[in-house]
């Protein structure tokens, strides 16, 4: 009589490895500072380059990158040099500054003086992470 045999059942699905959105590296084009007349003439230009992570697989196909301009407008606790630095350095956030809500492009016209930025968005698989441009300065003189 044969005798009990264990068995082992092992149970699989497919894996699926899912990585969050990058955050966008952004490089800007051009001069980020003009005169009214100027910015009028020659625009301004920000774009976006998502950052592959090396040695990290990306379908960058699938990646979406959005952009929104905003007018800065100093914060009650900081100065608008010290926003500037951090711009610069890639660490300044939204502060209640003005969004422009018709504002989506890469390339930015600007009609009024002051400093301008663009929140560049990238959403992969469900996940959004942002990088805020440099500012951009537009002077009456």
């Amino acid at each position: 009589e044969p005798t009990d045999v264990a068995k082992i059942m092992i149970e699989s699905s497919p894996i699926r490895i899912t990585h969050s959105a990058s955050k966008p590296v952004i490089t800007i084009e051009g001069r980020t500072s003009f005169n009214l007349r100027e910015a009028a003439a020659n625009g301004l230009a920000v774009q976006a380059v998502v950052d592959q992570n090396e040695g990290e697989y990306r379908n960058i196909d699938e990646d979406s990158i959005t952009y929104q301009w905003y007018k800065y407008k100093t914060g009650e606790n900081t100065t608008t040099e010290a926003d500037v630095e951090k711009a610069n350095a890639g660490t300044y956030t939204f502060d209640d500054d003005i969004i422009l809500n018709d504002e989506t492009n890469p390339i930015y016209y600007p009609s009024a003086v002051g400093h301008y930025y663009c929140m560049v968005t990238n959403t992969y698989n469900g996940t959004q992470a942002t990088q805020i441009s440099r500012f951009f300065v537009v002077t009456d003189a």
